[in-house]
């Protein structure tokens, strides 16, 4: 869907308006759930289209354009609320679960994820917590595709369980968890698991992620270990359950966080990689075959919003490629946006969705302007222009995230620029081994070799980032700020670059 306006303002980037107008809609239905139902919604909508398509000399045409959009915004956010709505048992249930993801200890209790495949609850999705038997030790049975029979009772996520601004509530009804339990250690017992409660993208959600469990078998199996193993998990694999506290401190104090969450840089990295061994990048089977690849591997990785909005955008441009275009702009990253809101419109509230497409429209609108600030005095060599665009990229895409970093964490990394030159070789670095490392499958002795190399870039990396963390003042702690605040910090940034950049342009203008 692609939407075309024919004059005004509105021509130069017409998704872009399009995408506002189905934000504006969806944060009007969340505002509005209750009094207007999903079907008033869309009979506005089609009001709307009926009227863009039977009218075709109405003067207002854009207009009901960015209403239609607006529209459809209300009506799939009023959608969605319906659906999560449904009320949970008053009492404690029994009832049959698939366990769709690896359990993890945490103190006295065992907490995963479990789809329900009976009863009242059925195809619900459900965060469970699970007293541990120190007797018998029966939650040690419990692995991903598990099945059980349990007795426990079901709870919404509570409302104001906000830290911070972070709203852990909306948060998990995002990521599509409809109740939470806690299940006595006494009152749950192993019986086969019965996958037909899984829709079908649940079930291939589940496969993949088995998958992704056997992969990481093999490198705990060829020794990696500890927090090195928990670093090369996160950025090769997207499984960030072993980071340590302290680890993902050193990377967020740093301004490297970014790295441990697979996002635009490592599919970019990838694509990269297989644009050099595939070759002929305009050939249609050629890009096919590295769509198919990027998106398996997002699949394989757990298909966060952050993955989801890069592997689109990767998309884009290899279509881009196919038709002779090497650009895209911000009407691509709005298509990215605006499918993915329709598809679930709780992304909206999702951080990793709203700092990934920030740091990209940051890249975009800022990084040729700040690239081109040196002039005749540009980097001369392939090393100083990389190093100069690395800290231009930085930049970018660091102004537009550090307000709403400093508004969900209430930090802002000072010395990121300097971590920047380590974590984004470190991770280029790590990727090309992790490919390697499973070309090699037939050769256990060089496998070993390059697990040995990853663990100790995995240590070498944590250590100088950990470093960087400890300087005084690396890192500005407890940012406190409404959102009226962060509003006007966006709007106090896009005056001060405005002008900056004006007044260099004046000052070219006048020197030449």
């Amino acid at each position: 869907m692609i939407i075309k306006f024919k004059d005004g303002i509105l021509q130069l980037f017409p998704m872009v308006w399009a995408v506002l107008a189905l934000i504006v809609g969806v944060l009007l239905g969340e505002v509005l759930r209750g009094f207007v139902p999903w079907w008033l919604w869309l009979a506005g909508m089609a009001t709307a289209v009926i009227t863009i398509l039977l009218v075709p000399g109405c003067q207002a045409k854009n207009i009901l354009v960015l209403l239609a959009c607006l529209l459809l915004g209300g009506t799939v956010m009023a959608i969605k609320i319906l659906k999560s709505n449904a009320s949970l048992p008053l009492q404690p249930i029994i009832y049959k679960a698939v366990v769709v993801s690896q359990p993890q200890r945490h103190g006295k209790v065992v907490k995963f994820d479990m789809v329900v495949s009976s009863g009242s609850m059925k195809g619900r999705k459900v965060r469970a917590s699970l007293l541990c038997d120190t007797l018998t030790h029966r939650y040690r049975h419990l692995r991903m595709g598990s099945g059980l029979m349990a007795c426990s009772q079901m709870e919404s996520f509570a409302e104001n369980s906000h830290v911070g601004h972070f709203d852990y509530a909306r948060y998990m009804r995002c990521n599509g968890f409809e109740a939470r339990t806690f299940i006595y250690y006494r009152n749950w017992a192993d019986i086969p698991a019965d996958y037909r409660c899984l829709t079908f993208w649940q079930r291939a959600k589940l496969k993949s992620m088995m998958t992704r469990e056997r992969l990481l078998a093999e490198y705990r199996d060829r020794g990696l270990s500890g927090q090195d193993y928990a670093v090369v998990a996160a950025m090769s694999l997207g499984d960030r359950s072993m980071l340590s506290k302290t680890t993902r401190e050193a990377y967020s104090d740093s301004g490297s966080s970014h790295v441990l969450a697979i996002s635009g840089l490592h599919l970019a990295i990838l694509y990269t990689m297989f644009s050099l061994l595939i070759g002929r990048r305009k050939w249609i089977l050629s890009q096919a075959v590295m769509m198919l690849a990027v998106w398996a591997f997002v699949f394989l990785a757990g298909m966060s919003a952050g993955m989801v909005r890069s592997a689109v955008m990767i998309s884009i441009y290899s279509l881009c490629c196919v038709l002779g275009r090497d650009r895209i702009s911000l009407n691509s990253l709005a298509v990215a946006a605006f499918f993915m809101l329709l598809v679930n419109p709780l992304y909206l509230w999702d951080i990793s969705f709203q700092m990934s497409f920030m740091a990209v429209a940051g890249i975009m609108l800022l990084y040729k302007p700040f690239f081109n600030l040196l002039g005749s005095h540009m980097p001369m060599g392939a090393i100083g222009r990389w190093s100069w665009g690395l800290v231009v990229t930085s930049l970018s895409s660091q102004l537009a995230v550090a307000p709403l970093s400093a508004y969900y964490f209430g930090q802002f990394p000072v010395c990121f620029l300097l971590a920047n030159f380590i974590a984004i070789p470190g991770v280029w670095l790590l990727l090309h081994i992790v490919i390697l490392f499973w070309i090699c499958q037939p050769l256990a002795a060089v496998q070993q070799v390059l697990v040995d190399v990853l663990g100790g870039l995995a240590s070498l990396m944590k250590q100088s980032l950990g470093f960087i963390s400890q300087l005084p003042g690396a890192c500005v702690n407890g940012i406190d700020m409404s959102q009226w605040q962060l509003a006007a910090v966006y709007l106090a940034e896009a005056g001060l670059l405005l002008a900056f950049f004006f007044v260099v342009r004046v000052r070219r203008q006048i020197t030449r």
